[in-house]
């Protein structure tokens, strides 16, 4: 690696990108994964192994589609510095698409996406890079008195679910919280 180059931006950060995205959409498919980079030769041998290229081009697309459609499908909250983005994704890629919107989009916002898979329980992912509110005191506070709800992480990022039925009050609670 040369004096400068972050060791994001090598092959074996592209490679672990990319076993971040399987793992978060499908753990099952880790044990195919660690075959591939256990009987690999090299990191172009896995960079250049069809099926983790087409794993990652079917989640680029998703992320892709539902970041392009966060200008117009996501909610801006002027008073609390806040985002809401629900979304219903072809596959799993809530934690990958908060990532990159809170660190593209939205990095001095509290950026929620709450993910709606026709579940009992609807899940949310919170961001802040900024730091300046503490999301999972922000949503662990939020979940206080739903039933079947949680909540944790950490001061810029963290996640939760609370039941469907319980969804809208919980949002209003949320929104209640931050702005004040």
């Amino acid at each position: 690696m040369h004096a400068g180059k972050s060791a994001y931006d090598s092959d074996l950060g592209t490679i672990g990108d990319y076993i971040n995205a399987i793992e978060s959409v499908d753990m099952k498919k880790l044990g195919r994964v660690f075959e591939i980079l256990y009987n690999a030769k090299s990191p172009k041998e896995v960079l250049g192994n069809k099926w983790m290229k087409g794993q990652n081009e079917i989640i680029r697309k998703e992320v892709k589609r539902l970041y392009d459609a966060s200008a117009e499908k996501s909610e801006s909250y002027a008073r609390q510095n806040m985002v809401f983005y629900s979304i219903r994704p072809k596959i799993n890629v809530k934690s990958i698409l908060i990532n990159k919107m809170s660190r593209g989009k939205f990095p001095d916002k509290t950026l929620i996406v709450a993910l709606d898979s026709g579940k009992e329980a609807i899940t949310f992912s919170a961001r802040n890079q900024s730091g300046k509110v503490a999301v999972n005191d922000l949503l662990e506070e939020s979940v206080k008195g739903f039933r079947n709800a949680s909540a944790g992480g950490h001061k810029k990022a963290a996640a939760g679910r609370v039941m469907r039925a319980d969804f809208a009050k919980w949002k209003k609670k949320l929104l209640e919280i931050a702005g004040k």
